[in-house]
């Protein structure tokens, strides 16, 4: 990675490793030994294959010295100060002395695996070129999201489509799941709302933000879904590939990145914005819309690797909220804990990629270690 004079795969490799300095230490043994809560630049590479080089320039991108974080703290920003951590996210080690530093939070750490590489390619970027960052971000969402589907078992009764297209040729969904009756729609927005909308405590300001970033999705999957059913047989359009004759219901999800939207009420607000949108459209009779699902990446994720698993149906784990919880109030991690394989991770699929990360991190970190467990893995 340019930006990080590293390779990408180190990067996140040392940002994994400095999250497990942390957090590889008990209570009992922080408390006797103050000096573990900080890591030193060149003693904590130690006999690993890193090289100070590398591990000079990680250090670069994720820390920030004492007195230049007290400066970034006090500047003033359009958020709420009791709410707002982003100068913590953005450099979760801070520098104390002779090369020493002491991490705020581990989670801010681990944090920089999921939407790290983003915000590090961004802030080095020149201002009139971010949009095209976000360009770029959300179509590689797109195809993140569906890699994820791809891996759906064949023999599922629920089948997937990727990206269809009308019958004309145009794009309609990102993604489609039908089975039997029931077709799920699909919207990706793989867009972070800004920090004024996250932590500045106004309403107007994060309503904006959902108008401008969010809501067209919701608008995308009710024009869509409009055309798909309209009650004029000459007004209707066609799925390539797609037969929706037999559909009676729709379920709609809107698949989203930003941690922020996994908040209270957000599904809710995005489902009632839905519902107006829906409602401008004359659909023919016989076909019923369900609420909107709004599910996080995060959310998602475990729901395909608890399908994966063969004990999780994730299509009927979204229908269910939809008809218990039409109103959308309750978050989805929420509603579905405890649900029967819910959660499970034992996979072929999700063993071969959890194999290949480790491989990758630890042949790295430890290539002498790795040499030989490697060697008894395969």
């Amino acid at each position: 990675m340019q930006i990080a004079k590293i390779e990408l795969s180190k990067w996140l490799s040392l940002t994994f490793a400095s999250y497990s300095c942390y957090m590889g230490r008990r209570m009992e043994e922080l408390i006797e030994q103050p000096r573990l809560l900080t890591i030193n630049r060149q003693s904590v590479i130690g006999q690993s294959g890193i090289t100070q080089d590398e591990m000079d320039a990680f250090l670069d991108k994720v820390s920030i010295r004492f007195d230049e974080l007290c400066v970034t703290i006090s500047r003033e920003r359009p958020v709420d100060p009791r709410f707002d951590f982003v100068p913590f996210r953005s450099h979760p080690l801070y520098e104390t002395t002779g090369g020493n530093f002491a991490c705020i939070d581990p989670a801010f750490l681990l944090e920089k695996m999921y939407s790290g590489v983003h915000w590090l390619i961004h802030d080095d970027l020149p201002t009139n070129e971010r949009e095209d960052l976000f360009k770029a971000w959300g179509l590689l969402f797109e195809r993140y999201v569906h890699w994820l589907f791809s891996g759906v078992p064949k023999g599922s009764p629920a089948a997937y489509f990727p990206f269809p297209r009308w019958e004309d040729g145009q794009e309609s969904f990102d993604g489609v799941f039908l089975r039997d009756a029931l077709l799920v729609p699909l919207e990706y927005k793989g867009g972070f709302l800004s920090q004024e909308a996250k932590y500045s405590s106004r309403v107007d300001a994060l309503v904006d933000e959902l108008e401008r970033k969010i809501v067209p999705g919701c608008r995308q999957l009710a024009a869509k879904i409009g055309s798909l059913f309209d009650t004029e047989g000459s007004k209707r359009k066609t799925l390539r590939g797609i037969p929706v004759q037999q559909v009676s219901r729709i379920l709609p999800a809107l698949i989203v990145q930003d941690h922020a939207l996994r908040g209270l009420s957000i599904n809710w607000w995005l489902n009632r914005r839905f519902r107006e949108l829906m409602n401008t459209r004359l659909v023919r009779t016989g076909v019923e819309i369900l609420p909107l699902n709004v599910v996080n990446i995060e959310d998602l994720e475990r729901l395909v690797e608890s399908s994966d698993s063969g004990t999780f149906d994730f299509i009927y784990s979204l229908h269910n909220k939809a008809v218990r919880d039409p109103e959308m109030k309750h978050q989805l991690h929420n509603f579905l804990y405890g649900s029967p394989g819910y959660g499970t991770c034992d996979s072929a699929r999700w063993k071969e990629i959890n194999d290949q990360i480790q491989e990758a991190m630890f042949s790295y970190t430890f290539p002498n270690e790795w040499k030989g467990r490697g060697d008894r893995v395969k």
